[in-house]
């Protein structure tokens, strides 16, 4: 609860001043966020996976996923099949996290009694991902949006009029608008103007609440939004010669450096609270045979259009 009403009184204070400015000003450097720049924005989020121990240590659970195959020939009338694939599930809600563990002591109860729930940081599995892809390694990395965070954001969707599918959703992020304008609203970190996305919606909200009581004037002019995707947000601030996502989001080049992550308070607050109990391994390292899980996994890829 310190932590949103910090944040509370910072953007009160953004809406004094950097909302009257539109975001788009044209000044803003276009170029990618260099490795160590994406590492850093990530650093800060906790995502939660199911460990086990071994050799004194907590490491990441394999799962098998069966993933289908296409066909050699593609003109043919030969179905596809399936083969299975090592994998590695990661939520971004411990909540999520509990409830799969849950699922799989129920359904596997020769699964491990030291299997409990580790924080890794989002930058671990992120590297993980691109170590995987250049040496072509069989792992899936599997990111799990938090249910009722894809829920909140269709609903919002929907009261603007939108058809909505679930699916296709990705990790929703949350920003607030404000001004005449609708423009984003910003803080100050570091000296710099950033523009806040919220993990969780309903912290979010707590915030504008707030502001609207400290601010009663602005109060009709501040609005909750589902923004880009944070798979999309990944792929943006990674390929900025793509000319095709150019298209799809022409506002993101400029809008890239001032993006900033903010984790659930809750999710980071687990997370503090198991850290120094556990000594996590890295995401990638592999283990015996576990439990099958399902396929579908979420990479970091640009959310379909």
């Amino acid at each position: 609860m310190k932590a949103l009403t910090r944040w509370s009184a910072i953007l009160s204070f953004a809406i004094g001043g950097a909302l009257a400015v539109p975001v788009l000003n044209g000044n803003l450097s276009a170029s990618a966020l260099t490795e160590e720049q994406v590492v850093q924005k990530l650093r800060t989020v906790p995502v939660f996976t199911i460990a086990v121990q071994q050799n004194n240590q907590q490491v990441p659970l394999p799962l098998t996923y069966e993933v289908k195959k296409p066909p050699a020939n593609q003109n043919t009338s030969t179905p596809a099949t399936t083969e299975k694939v090592p994998g590695i599930r990661f939520f971004y809600s411990q909540t999520d996290a509990q409830a799969f563990l849950a699922d799989l002591k129920k359904k596997n109860p020769s699964l491990p009694n030291t299997a409990k729930i580790m924080p890794v940081p989002l930058s671990r599995v992120y590297q993980q991902i691109q170590e995987t892809r250049k040496k072509k390694i069989s792992l899936i990395i599997d990111l799990e949006p938090s249910k009722q965070q894809v829920e909140a954001a269709a609903a919002l969707l929907r009261q603007q009029g939108q058809q909505v599918d679930q699916t296709k959703i990705g990790t929703p992020l949350f920003l607030a608008l404000g001004g005449k304008d609708k423009v984003p609203m910003r803080i100050k970190q570091d000296n710099q103007e950033v523009i806040p996305l919220f993990f969780n919606k309903q912290e979010l909200q707590s915030v504008v609440d707030q502001i609207k009581k400290d601010k009663p004037a602005e109060a009709g002019t501040i609005e909750i939004v589902p923004f880009l995707s944070l798979e999309t947000i990944i792929y943006g601030w990674t390929n900025a010669s793509d000319a095709e996502f150019d298209k799809q989001v022409p506002f993101f080049k400029e809008l890239a450096p001032l993006l900033v992550l903010v984790p659930s308070q809750d999710a980071l607050d687990y997370a503090r609270s198991v850290l120094p109990q556990q000594a996590p391994a890295p995401a990638g390292q592999q283990q015996p045979k576990a439990p099958t899980g399902s396929s579908g996994a979420s990479q970091l890829t640009p959310a379909k259009k």
